[in-house]
């Protein structure tokens, strides 16, 4: 990984985005990644390959997003990858942005939290196993059926979050409910912010005496909490799928669909920064395993039954998703054979390649693979200048 010089010289990714960028922070980390987690995994061929129907690999500039995406082979995986995990959120933000504007004739948005309590003792896998059947059985039976009646909740999606902090692992979930304008204004004459308190005080004794059952505690006041303003949704959600490292991060904006991508803050890592931290680090290497081990097979993101094809939003998978959108502007910026893309990504050049891309200049990107050609066949110097890429 000598082409971005010495990065252990960076105490966090901060640093390191500030001095190479956001997009080579991502690669750089998927570089990690792959190093750390087993050669099976499915991180093992993401951006390496193209497409199965495909011998070149085309580099897609799209001047309606800025962004750039390639047809190569992507893992999916958004849990643990900071390169799909982008893609994949921006899709999930999108959806759930359309969800809001069709729901606003019937419903009103509003986010809950749940915690619990946690120490540095309490392994991840059974932490989100406890959370994961507190909230089923939170959520089923008569109780829950009056509960939705009372409230006329329509549905809901999930998002899990999982932080890395003094007390150890901290894993969340953050809810966008969806109730009925009618109920509302009904209940409380239209004051959204009352009638979320109001759902918090009925839910929040049931889901501590869930979570006490399975041997976990969590503190009244702080165990449930709810957010129900315009303003503050739309901000949220529209800071989904920012880069994970905490460089722009403030208040609530990262609760929901970014879940694995928020940065830390308050004495807290997300996953990227424990990530970034591993590649020295044997301990945060641990760390990192561990989390991988955890959320293996878990959803990021759970759409209660029947929400979705009411708001008519499409069923698209993660695989899928993190191959981004196609867009009206979009432009071919370059087209690399196989061997020479997957040579690209193995000597740890798809950070320097892909922030020339970011920026759409064609004629940048071919000067940059015209050198990396060079430096292939042995005819120039190996290093790689990022004055280059700005």
């Amino acid at each position: 990984m000598s082409t971005l010089g010495n990065t252990t010289k960076f105490a966090s990714g901060d640093d390191f985005a500030r001095e190479y960028g956001k997009t080579a922070l991502r690669f750089w980390l998927m570089s990690i990644a792959r190093v750390i987690l087993p050669y099976d995994h499915r991180i093992s061929i993401c951006w390496r390959f193209p497409l199965p129907d495909r011998k070149e690999v085309e580099v897609i500039y799209s001047d309606e997003t800025q962004k750039a995406r390639t047809t190569t082979m992507k893992c999916g995986q958004g849990w643990v990858c900071p390169v799909c995990s982008l893609w994949i959120a921006e899709r999930r933000r999108q959806e759930l942005q359309l969800a809001i504007q069709r729901a606003r004739r019937k419903y009103a948005p509003l986010m809950l939290t749940y915690t619990m309590q946690h120490d540095r003792g309490m392994r991840l896998a059974d932490t989100m196993t406890a959370l994961q059947a507190s909230y089923r059985q939170l959520r089923s039976g008569r109780w829950w059926q009056e509960v939705k009646e009372e409230f006329g909740i329509k549905g809901s999606v999930r998002a899990t979050e999982v932080t890395y902090g003094i007390n150890g692992w901290h894993p969340h979930y953050h809810e966008l409910m969806f109730v009925d304008l009618g109920k509302i204004q009904t209940e409380v004459a239209g004051d959204i912010a009352e009638y979320s308190r109001d759902i918090c005080d009925v839910i929040e004794d049931r889901w501590i005496k869930m979570l006490a059952r399975r041997g976990y505690d969590a503190a009244k006041g702080i165990a449930l909490t709810a957010v129900a303003t315009d303003n503050a949704i739309a901000e949220y959600i529209a800071k989904w799928g920012v880069m994970p490292i905490d460089l722009d991060s403030s208040g609530i904006t990262h609760e929901i669909a970014s879940g694995a991508q928020k940065g830390g803050r308050m004495q807290s890592l997300s996953i990227w920064d424990v990530l970034f931290k591993a590649q020295s680090d044997i301990g945060y290497r641990k760390l990192f395993l561990e989390f991988a081990d955890a959320t293996k097979g878990r959803s990021q993101l759970q759409w209660t039954r029947g929400l979705k094809a009411e708001l008519e939003i499409e069923e698209i998978r993660d695989e899928i998703a993190a191959q981004g959108v196609e867009t009206d502007s979009d432009r071919i910026l370059a087209t690399v054979n196989a061997d020479m893309w997957r040579w690209i990504a193995e000597t740890h050049r798809l950070p320097v390649v892909m922030t020339i891309a970011n920026q759409g200049d064609d004629q940048k990107l071919g000067a940059l693979l015209a050198h990396l050609r060079e430096i292939r066949e042995g005819a120039t110097d190996a290093s790689i200048y990022w004055s280059l890429g700005g």
